[in-house]
């Protein structure tokens, strides 16, 4: 096996959980239909070395070169140089934007969010700005808007704006999060309940959940009480509950099904509430490319949507398979393994 290591696009994520502003930013979630990935992040040389991205095969298409990388998103992934800015490459390893920012999101639906002087503003693939900056913080766009923020950490409210930067919802939110099929979780800090607003900038579903997260398969998950004794259920685009409140934690609906915790015990369930695999894993993942990881005793592996393990239990950590590839840990060593759990590269410290 070669000698490098590799990590996830998952764990390169975390990244964007400590960009300036985390403290009252919206909700950032996953995308229960990712894009499927065709180029892995991995790194050479191990803290200190270089970041390049591999093929499904653990082949180096793009060398190793930069100090820090991100996935690929809309086409191009964001790197980092020696000077500690940021620009994109394109899925040839061309620089097609020169690293310059600050801070930056990924691209999605052909713009990204970036920040020069701790203003944020809004770049194309050509890297102008289509949105000059100016919000102390902003988020992707989804469904055609972006939730932005002015102000400070501590006193800044949140809207919406639209590709050319004009608001569809002025910024008047302690918490915002991005639309899901037509409709976005909003709250503010008091009371701390949970609503969603449509793309018209209207209440669709008033303010009365304690917890919610977004909508997915036409379900959102949502909790009634507080953290210690509440339970959650599914709502539909109504507010009305389909799935009534009974499980001690619950998840969005990937590829059809939603993992949800009973008893201490997680199994998933479809949009109906049915059970279709039953509450037996210490803990468990979302399913991506009809896989996902749950934890059988002290270790994980992966099992189909009919709940068959189909990579035995035997990786310390795991992350999603966002494409040909899944990222794992054995014993503290990085790798990427297939879906047939084989190693294609590492495991390496």
């Amino acid at each position: 096996m070669r000698k490098l290591a590799a990590i996830s696009a998952s764990f390169i994520l975390v990244f964007i959980l400590t960009l300036p502003g985390c403290f009252k930013r919206p909700l950032l979630y996953p995308e229960p239909e990712a894009v499927r990935t065709t180029l892995f992040p991995a790194r050479v040389g191990g803290v200190a070395g270089k970041w390049g991205f591999l093929d499904s095969a653990g082949n180096f298409v793009i060398k190793p070169q930069f100090d820090a990388v991100g996935p690929f998103s809309d086409g191009l992934a964001y790197i980092s140089t020696a000077n500690r800015k940021w620009g994109y490459i394109d899925t040839t390893g061309r620089v097609v934007v020169k690293p310059k920012f600050d801070v930056v999101l990924p691209f999605t639906e052909g713009l990204a969010g970036v920040m020069v002087k701790e203003k944020w503003g809004y770049i194309n693939k050509k890297g102008k700005f289509v949105i000059p900056p100016q919000f102390s913080m902003a988020m992707p766009f989804s469904e055609g808007f972006a939730q932005v923020r002015v102000g400070g950490i501590q006193s800044g409210k949140w809207g919406f704006i639209d590709k050319k930067g004009k608001y569809l919802i002025k910024p008047q939110f302690d918490l915002l999060g991005r639309f899901r099929e037509g409709l976005a979780l909003f709250s503010n800090l008091e009371p701390r309940k949970w609503g969603f607003l449509d793309t018209s900038g209207k209440v669709a579903i008033r303010r009365e959940f304690d917890q919610a997260l977004e909508f997915s398969f036409g379900r959102a998950p949502v909790m009634i009480g507080d953290t210690v004794t509440g339970k959650w259920g599914y709502i539909d685009r109504t507010g009305k509950f389909v799935v009534e409140p009974k499980f001690e934690e619950a998840g969005m609906f990937f590829q059809g099904l939603a993992r949800v915790k009973e008893k201490g015990k997680w199994g998933y369930i479809d949009t109906t509430g049915k059970y279709v695999i039953e509450p037996q894993f210490k803990h468990c993942g979302n399913f991506f490319e009809g896989l996902a990881y749950v934890k059988i005793g002290e270790k994980y592996g992966y099992i189909d949507t009919t709940g068959k393990i189909v990579i035995e239990p035997k990786f310390g950590a795991v992350g999603d398979f966002l494409g040909a590839l899944a990222p794992v840990a054995v014993e503290g060593k990085g790798a990427y393994i297939n879906k047939r759990g084989e190693f294609v590269f590492g495991p390496v410290e």
